[in-house]
């Protein structure tokens, strides 16, 4: 059988990407951006499986069991670094271990937003008001241990510090995306997928495509990718336990 992401013919089996959302969210559309044109690239089909459920883990865990062989993927998201310290020993894989990291597909920032009518217009004025009326400001996340939740909790967590970045310093989360493959799966077929989504963030319509959807991208290389995706667990850890997040 032919070597995943090489050129070859139409006939060739196409790679499956396990992914962790419902179709038509903005990061599946930004999912099958890169793949459309990564297939059109390499003359190799890949077919992107929307696979939600339990912040990510159905899709992360279907990959971590999958054949190593180059034919199965996983395109996750930031709740990759924030599962493990989340779900501890309930966490059916092993990130680490069962998870190779491929390529850092994108970034954004984190954004907090209000409705027309709430007063405070600066982070510094947010933090004012929590003050002067504390237990009484509601804030909605996407869901428990989300990277959302984990930002109102460390803003919560650093509110004793007079925009983000700059009025809390320390205050910095980013949404990203990412491509896993199962362990076991060739270096060189990791090595040659990483090149060539490196080469399809640079193609000029994929670039303006994904960011007009507000994705960031850059080169990376997989040793860039999983000394980030390292960073993030250890970081999210932290804030795990300073919150005191639990899934019961």
């Amino acid at each position: 059988m032919r070597a995943p992401f090489q050129q070859a013919s139409t006939t060739a089996r196409s790679v499956t990407v396990e992914f962790i959302w419902f179709q038509s969210e903005s990061i599946d559309v930004i999912c099958r951006i890169i793949f459309a044109r990564l297939s059109e690239r390499l003359g190799q089909g890949f077919a992107v499986e929307n696979r939600p459920g339990a912040a990510g883990t159905i899709a992360a865990q279907a990959v971590a069991r999958a054949p190593a062989d180059g034919y199965t993927l996983l395109y996750d998201a930031t709740a990759h670094s924030v599962n493990p310290s989340l779900f501890g020993t309930r966490l059916p894989y092993d990130t680490r271990r069962e998870l190779l990291p491929v390529f850092l597909a994108m970034v954004t920032p984190n954004t907090l937003m209000a409705t027309n009518g709430f007063g405070p217009k600066t982070v510094p004025e947010l933090i004012a008001h929590a003050k002067a009326n504390p237990g009484t400001l509601d804030c909605a996340s996407t869901g428990i241990g989300t990277v959302q939740h984990v930002s109102l909790e460390l803003l919560n967590h650093r509110a004793g510090i007079p925009g983000f970045a700059e009025t809390l310093p320390g205050f910095e989360t980013w949404e990203w995306n990412g491509v896993f493959a199962p362990a076991g799966t060739p270096a060189e077929a990791i090595a040659r997928l990483n090149a060539e989504l490196n080469a399809t963030i640079r193609d000029a319509t994929v670039a303006e495509r994904l960011g007009g959807l507000g994705a960031l991208t850059r080169a990376n290389t997989v040793e860039e990718f999983a000394a980030f995706r390292e960073q993030q667990i250890g970081f999210f850890a932290e804030m795990v336990q300073m919150a005191n997040i639990r899934i019961d």
